[in-house]
């Protein structure tokens, strides 16, 4: 399977990256490289993920894998990609994962 970012996953991992960088560049740079590592086992492993139930009758089976322990990657697949919709900080309000994600499909 292949990897595809929709945009406001890209900008959130980036966000994730320049918050960290303000203290350490560093973590920064390794917390960026972790989430994405984990990302590429995806395009071998999708099944490795939960069914997303909070995200069911948006379109898709979305699915999500918890890495580095505070980051939760949202995704669905489609034939032979792996489409990462959201990269999420499980420390932000809970109350807002749906709606980010509502917002990251369109």
């Amino acid at each position: 399977m292949t990897i595809e970012f929709y945009a406001a996953a890209k900008r959130q991992l980036v966000g994730i990256h320049d918050f960290i960088a303000n203290d350490s560049p560093g973590g920064a740079v390794r917390v960026y490289n972790g989430i994405l590592d984990e990302i590429e086992r995806l395009a071998s492993f999708p099944q490795i993920a939960r069914v997303e139930e909070d995200l069911k009758g948006l379109g898709a089976e979305f699915r999500s894998l918890v890495v580095l322990r505070r980051y939760k990657v949202v995704f669905f697949t489609l034939n032979d990609m792996v489409y990462v919709v959201s990269v999420w900080d499980c420390r932000r309000n809970p109350k807002d994962f749906e709606r980010i994600v509502r917002e990251a499909i369109g």
